[in-house]
């Protein structure tokens, strides 16, 4: 609030998957950002070099090798002119169930 005034902001959609997951809740964006020592961890386990696993958020230019290699959600979207995956016609589609089945966490962010 800004004077008794309520400031409303359009919500950056950079920081937004267009699959519907919250890029700062990534463990890669995550170490970018504010864990460095996290990120080293990373490149052990992953076995990749640091700057693969840079990533500043699906809609940016900058995304790492994971989101890179294995996100079809992106493409797709950008084919069907769409921001995300709910405005699709074959919404959920098989990738996007694929995507859910790898770890059952995320079908609670399309619930929401």
């Amino acid at each position: 609030m800004n004077n008794g005034q309520m400031i409303l902001r359009t919500p950056d959609k950079r920081l937004a998957a267009v699959c519907g997951l919250f890029c700062p809740a990534c463990p890669l964006f995550i170490g970018n950002k504010e864990a460095p020592e996290k990120l080293k961890m990373f490149t052990k386990l992953f076995k990749r070099p640091i700057e693969e696993l840079k990533c500043e958020g699906c809609r940016t230019d900058k995304r790492s090798f994971y989101c890179n290699e294995n996100c079809k959600m992106t493409n797709c979207a950008t084919k069907k002119g769409i921001d995300f995956c709910g405005e699709c016609t074959d919404y959920p589609c098989e990738d996007l169930r694929m995507f859910q089945a790898e770890m059952p966490n995320r079908i609670e962010l399309w619930k929401s």
